[in-house]
């Protein structure tokens, strides 16, 4: 017997997926199961839960193969996406072949920046996290830094990556690498940065995020951000293998800068990038959630793609009703 509800939450995650030319297996339909708006509820110790539609890996299976049945979804080779889109099984394997290759020049870079003073943790985001790069797209870095280090942390990075020509240029954004997102590990919890709670792509962003420094923190922001399991309860975190990462560096750097007062240090390097960062960024900052410049998180994402996202996902769930 159909499950409706399943059904809907297959639908949606299969569609949003689509978006990014991107088939999904059962395993995948499974963990990143869409759940959406949940309705909230009073939990035991007078802590807020939430509602969620439990689901078992093997009752997904049974509601796809539904779906297929019914014509709502197609599948070949283990993948699972909508109707007239098997080139897209093609596709999504050529992609992760030149993932593997961006993700091998990540961690060399990651391996440099963990030299970085005051750097914790270092991930690969956005379609780098799940092996979806397309040959020109640059390879992005979520990094996590000390607290009240968060100025210098950026400074440091982004000087070296402009010393070696990585930074993305704007005919050129080929395997370069960009630093837009910083936050310091007092501030780990990210539920405010998204647009509100319908705001899918952030959702996924957040459980797609793969580390390749700092595993320990990483654990820590995992803990902080338990809330995305609203709308991902099926989310397991990624357990990055041991080739994947770089080890620790040593902290010479940061205990040569020890000499120099560090928090003196930071309020000067805070206000030289304040002084020459983009008029456009300072006008955007703080205003939503695109562009946030303070102590905690620094985030440039002037061109944020996440409400056109939002609606085209809407707009083909339209579609299909």
């Amino acid at each position: 017997m159909a499950d409706v509800k399943l059904a809907n939450f297959i639908i949606k995650t299969i569609v949003y997926f689509d978006i990014f030319d991107y088939p999904l297996t059962i395993l995948e339909a499974w963990k990143w199961l869409y759940q959406g708006t949940v309705d909230k509820v009073q939990g035991t110790g007078g802590n807020g839960q939430y509602a969620i539609y439990n689901v078992q890996l093997a009752r997904v299976i049974e509601e796809l193969n539904q779906l297929v049945e019914e014509n709502k979804l197609e599948t070949r080779n283990g993948f699972y996406f909508l109707p007239g889109r098997s080139n897209l099984i093609r596709l999504r394997l050529e992609r992760y072949n030149i993932a593997e290759i961006k993700f091998k020049k990540a961690l060399r870079l990651a391996k440099f920046l963990r030299f970085v003073p005051y750097i914790k943790m270092v991930a690969v985001c956005n379609t780098l996290g799940y092996s979806n790069s397309r040959d020109t797209s640059d390879i992005d870095f979520f990094i996590i830094t000390e607290k009240k280090r968060i100025w210098l942390a950026r400074f440091c990075s982004v000087f070296f990556l402009k010393v070696l020509d990585l930074r993305p240029k704007t005919k050129n954004s080929k395997d370069k690498f960009c630093l837009s997102f910083f936050i310091s590990e007092e501030n780990l919890n990210l539920e405010k940065v998204a647009l509100d709670d319908r705001d899918i792509y952030f959702h996924f962003w957040l459980s797609q995020l793969v580390p390749v420094f700092g595993v320990e923190t990483y654990n820590k922001f995992l803990a902080e951000n338990l809330w995305k399991k609203n709308y991902l309860p099926n989310f397991i975190s990624y357990n990055t293998a041991v080739r994947r990462l770089a080890r620790p560096g040593c902290d010479f750097i940061k205990t040569a800068l020890l000499f120099l007062t560090p928090d003196f240090l930071e309020a000067v390097i805070r206000y030289a990038q304040l002084a020459i960062m983009p008029q456009k960024l300072k006008a955007m900052a703080n205003k939503n959630t695109n562009v946030l410049i303070n102590d905690t998180i620094l985030k440039f994402h002037d061109n944020d793609r996440r409400i056109i996202y939002r609606e085209l996902w809407e707009r083909k769930l339209s579609a299909l009703a």
